[in-house]
């Protein structure tokens, strides 16, 4: 009888030990981490606050202010068959915080991923939910209260030196649905190795094609576009194309 209690004892301890191995809080492996580093440049060359830019029609442009929103992240893996959806992924984006510029995304499962999708601006759900906080805190000045919806790309700057430019373009409506889905591939011959391990994707986001790709903007004759308009529109559809996956770091 004492025989047949320890028995059961020690297979009672076993199955505790079991399963606290299987919960404990470390990494299982499972999963790992990539970081999204994006690059703001002007034609190769980097796009910074203060600086003189030469744009598509001859004038010459000073930014002052940019930022932009990165929502709705996922991961598509190489053969196409499973893509990983990040839960809760909104970023801000700021020219000025070079910190921001690095989103770091944890437990995405393990695979080699191909394609990283993601939205310029936030989502309709997003924009009629009222009070938020973190990146789509109303603080971060991104956000039109009389609008009731957020500012997808915010830039302010001079044109032709004396000439104020500001761009807040939003709108998620049928009349300027400025939300924009940007799909990147990784470069020919390599992946994002995902393998309980670290992972970064660099992106360079080309300011050059902001001002003049499908249209050439002409800031000086509308330098303020501030509402879901038909100017918004043209500038959305400029913006959607200046991201490029450009080189991919495994660890």
């Amino acid at each position: 009888m004492k025989f047949n209690q320890f028995v059961v004892f020690a297979l009672l301890i076993t199955g505790v030990l079991f399963f606290t191995a299987c919960n404990d809080d470390t990494p299982s492996g499972e999963t790992g981490k990539v970081t999204l580093e994006f690059e703001n440049v002007f034609d190769g060359n980097a796009f910074t606050i203060g600086d003189t830019y030469t744009i598509s029609n001859g004038d010459e442009i000073v930014p002052s202010k940019l930022l932009y929103y990165i929502s709705n992240v996922s991961f598509t893996n190489d053969d196409g068959s499973e893509t990983y959806a990040v839960p809760e992924s909104y970023y801000l984006l700021d020219a000025t915080d070079a910190a921001s510029l690095e989103i770091e995304i944890n437990e995405v499962p393990n695979a080699a991923y191909t394609k990283v999708n993601f939205m310029i601006g936030v989502d309709s759900t997003r924009n009629v939910s009222g009070a938020q906080d973190g990146a789509l805190d109303v603080v971060n000045g991104m956000f039109w209260s009389w609008n009731m919806g957020y500012i997808f790309m915010k830039m302010e700057g001079t044109v032709q030196d004396s000439i104020d430019f500001r761009h807040h373009i939003g709108g998620f409506t049928w009349n300027a649905d400025n939300v924009k889905i940007v799909e990147t591939n990784v470069p020919t011959g390599s992946s994002i190795i995902v393998n309980g391990s670290e992972s970064t994707a660099h992106f360079m986001v080309d300011f050059a094609e902001y001002f003049k790709s499908p249209v050439d903007l002409d800031v000086a004759a509308t330098p303020t576009v501030m509402s879901p308009n038909a100017a918004s529109v043209i500038v959305a559809e400029n913006y959607k194309d200046i991201f490029m996956l450009h080189h991919v770091h495994n660890e």
